[in-house]
């Protein structure tokens, strides 16, 4: 340091106290940038971040509110809705009663039993010809009946026009038949003396079982101690129809199954099998006769059991129309109905329904659960008398498993929720009508969750007055998924809505990075620019003043030389009033 000369220590002293701090006053403020620029970034992430989350979690919990409330309102549908099937039930029982008692005051002879029958007639809705398209290997109707095509109606009035609804109605095919497939009078004997039947016109002696409706029926013991205007009311009592095919009757099943295509020697079963044989039965209502005070017969009325399925089977639960001229099971959207005891009685599968073997006169093998098919067949005894000892409802779980021999042996697969210890919902519908009341659970069945709902028939003649439970109880069943379809589409909407929202969201970030990049990339690029500049003017300042220093310097360097050299009429041009002036003006006089 000491060897440089004063021009080049000056300017080494300025750039050192000069630009150094300079040059970290930049790199601190560059920094500074880049930080800012970060945490910008983050923070704007954050934002949106915490900004999405809030959003989609608003909007999910409102959704999830909104289908717990449709939900809650769909299950109060369905439950008022097997409530209104149930007591229509009941009230067309009642209606029996009235006919009977009715009948039994009047002065009988034939001719009486067939006018009171022509004139009990009643409409039920029937559906058109199917046949089975080799093509697909579906069922197909030939000809619909139901030619009204769904329109749009607009309201005519403007005070009208908000959420202005209409549905027009299906022209449905109807015809007219009988109330009752049989009306007799007999004596105290069971001797049959005026008959209007449609099951067998001979006058039989029915206190031979064999002689009643497929020799299944034991009333005429059961009737013996009837009072006046007391009225015995039976089971029901149909022959069972089986069927090997569950579900859609096609060829591929069939031949699975090892059977011919043959659907209609099979238990009739909706669209699912629509020219299958149907379930024909009866129940039977039978009061005293009396004369002069002294009973001197019964009458009886054999209810066509249609009537009844008409009920279940025209019911649509989950359809814009809420009748239907034929039942689809497939759906899972059906109704249906059991008896006091937990029998089915009414199914969109006629296969489903409790019947008896008329060759037996007993109640056809039920479908069993594995567990208790076990020991059925371990037994060796006759399906009734096993069965008349064995426990009910016996710890139902869907753990256990049906037992599918008896589908691909006999197919006897009637439902009596006693023995279906594979269908805990069972359980569940006994518990709900116990005391005559009536509500829905879900459970998970047939790979899909459903609602199910059941609904005392509050009946109680004869010994359906025994139990709360009355009648028996109609259930309805359906997809946890088709009443979920209206708040499902609300979802589907509104996470569009959010989708979009957050797209343009995230649009807005980018484009705020990219201008935050942009102006931190302009801020770099000036604060660059600025300090070499200011590096450049201060070096050039540097240089400047070390030449200036210097040079006056040299001048008295210059006139110290002249001075050593005798020349003492040299002078010193000055220039400036500074110290160096000073000096120079003090050369001058020395």
């Amino acid at each position: 340091m000491k060897n440089l000369s004063i021009k080049i220590k000056l300017i080494v002293i300025f750039i050192f106290i000069k630009v150094i701090p300079l040059l970290i006053i930049s790199f601190i403020a560059y920094e500074g940038v880049l930080k800012l620029e970060n945490y910008l970034q983050e923070s704007t992430r954050y934002l949106f971040n915490k900004n999405k989350e809030i959003v989609l979690n608003t909007a999910n919990a409102s959704i999830e509110d909104s289908i717990k409330n449709l939900d809650k309102k769909s299950q109060l549908s369905l439950e008022r809705l097997s409530f209104e099937i149930s007591k229509n039930v009941a009230n067309f029982l009642y209606e029996r009663d009235k006919d009977i008692l009715f009948l039994s005051k009047l002065d009988l002879n034939q001719d009486v039993l067939s006018k009171f029958n022509e004139v009990k007639t009643r409409e039920i809705i029937v559906h058109d010809d199917y046949y089975y398209d080799n093509n697909d290997n579906t069922w197909k109707i030939k000809t619909s009946s139901n030619t009204l095509e769904s329109k749009k109606e607009e309201a005519s009035l403007l005070d009208n026009k908000k959420e202005f609804n209409y549905t027009n109605p299906l022209n449905l095919k109807k015809k007219t038949i009988y109330i009752y497939k049989e009306i007799t009078f007999f004596d105290l004997n069971g001797k049959e003396k005026l008959k209007v039947s449609q099951l067998n016109g001979e006058l039989l002696d029915i206190s031979s079982k064999k002689n009643t409706y497929i020799s299944s029926e034991n009333y005429f013991s059961e009737i013996k101690n009837l009072k006046k205007e007391e009225i015995y009311v039976s089971d029901v009592i149909g022959e069972y129809v089986n069927s090997k095919v569950i579900g859609t009757f096609t060829k591929q099943k069939a031949i699975k199954s090892k059977i011919d295509f043959e659907p209609e020697k099979y238990a009739y079963a909706g669209k699912e099998n629509p020219v299958g044989k149907e379930f024909q039965a009866i129940v039977r209502f039978i009061t005293p006769v009396f004369k002069n005070n002294k009973k001197i017969g019964y009458v009886s009325l054999a209810l066509d059991h249609k009537h009844i399925m008409q009920f279940t089977d025209t019911s649509n639960p989950t359809s814009v129309n809420p009748t239907q001229d034929i039942a689809d099971a497939s759906l899972g959207n059906y109704a249906f109905m059991w008896d006091y005891e937990g029998r089915n009685i009414s199914h969109a599968r006629d296969y489903f329904i409790i019947g008896y073997d008329k060759n037996t006169g007993k109640q056809a093998m039920p479908w069993l659960s594995l567990d208790v098919a076990k020991k059925y067949y371990e037994s060796n005894k006759n399906i009734n008398e096993f069965l008349k000892d064995y426990p009910t409802f016996q710890e139902q779980s869907l753990s256990k498993k049906p037992n599918i021999r008896q589908l691909l042996e006999s197919g006897n697969i009637g439902l009596d929720c006693r023995y279906l210890n594979f269908a805990p919902q069972c359980e569940g519908w006994m518990q709900v009508t116990k005391d005559g009341g009536y509500g829905s659970f879900i459970i998970y069945w047939s790979k899909v969750w459903k609602l199910t709902t059941a609904a005392t028939i509050p009946y109680y003649t004869g010994k359906y007055g025994n139990t709360k439970r009355g009648f028996g109880f109609v259930t309805i069943g359906a997809n946890v998924d088709e009443f979920h379809s209206a708040s499902n589409a609300t979802k589907s909407n509104v996470t569009k809505i959010l989708n979009v929202q957050t797209e343009q969201m995230q649009e807005i970030v980018n484009e705020n990075k990219n201008e935050i990049e942009g102006f931190i990339e302009r801020l770099i690029n000036e604060l660059s620019v600025v300090t070499l500049i200011m590096l450049i003017l201060i070096i050039v300042i540097a240089v400047w003043m070390s030449k200036y220093l210097t040079s006056k310097l040299e001048k008295l360097l210059i006139a110290t030389k002249n001075y050593s050299n005798n020349d003492f009429d040299y002078r010193i041009n000055v220039k400036s009033n500074d110290e160096i002036g000073n000096l120079e003006r003090s050369f001058n006089k020395m």
